[in-house]
């Protein structure tokens, strides 16, 4: 691959990777998806712009040459082209990176509370169960469900249960340890990861 289609390759590898966490089904109704794909169309936007004065700059440049510029002149012209467009796509490129690693963050906890979701919880039980048995160390993991909740809704509405729900959350979170893990397992319920931790010492706390 030519040296100069390196960059173009990159964004359109950014690009493609993030039209592709856009697609997951998981991102579906994450709050920041709206926003995110109306940046990645604006972004493809730009570039097709971009390619277009690519374009357009090549075509000068043909005639720059049909007039027998200099070969000095042709070569600090080009170079001059590709140092703003390289600028430009360096600003690009950064920003998609920035939004990609945002709504990678944004997928992995909930929306409502800010603790961590089922998908997080699940990739981080698998890690610690394959750490535990390389060490033949020991884990806890908790579920803490909470009782008559619907009765909440029922009685109070569902925006007070979702502000009981975020204050569940902030006791829970704030009662465990700096490296414990507390996520959102699904509806009322909460799942609190104890790494290093067995059975006899959580009964102790």
């Amino acid at each position: 691959m030519p040296d100069s289609d390196f960059p173009a390759v990159k964004k359109a590898q950014s690009l493609a990777h993030f039209a592709a966490l856009l697609d997951e089904p998981a991102h579906a109704d994450n709050p920041l998806r709206p926003a995110c794909a109306e940046l990645l169309s604006l972004c493809t936007e730009q570039q097709e712009r971009l390619s277009r004065l690519v374009r357009i700059s090549d075509g000068y440049h043909d005639i720059s040459r049909s007039q027998n510029l200099s070969l000095h002149a042709q070569y600090d012209r080009q170079l001059r082209r590709l140092e703003k467009i390289t600028r430009i796509s360096d600003r690009y490129q950064q920003s998609l990176h920035e939004l990609s690693a945002a709504l990678e963050e944004a997928a992995l906890s909930d929306a409502l509370t800010g603790l961590h979701n089922r998908r997080y919880l699940m990739e981080r039980l698998k890690k610690e169960t394959l750490r535990n048995d390389r060490k033949a160390g020991s884990f806890t993991l908790a579920i803490l469900d909470v009782d008559y909740f619907k009765s909440i809704n029922d009685r109070f509405g569902h925006e007070a249960g979702d502000f009981a729900l975020c204050q569940i959350a902030q006791a829970v979170q704030s009662s465990i340890r700096e490296y414990d893990i507390c996520g959102r397992w699904g509806g009322e319920e909460f799942l609190i990861l104890l790494p290093d931790t067995d059975l006899a010492s959580v009964a102790s706390r």
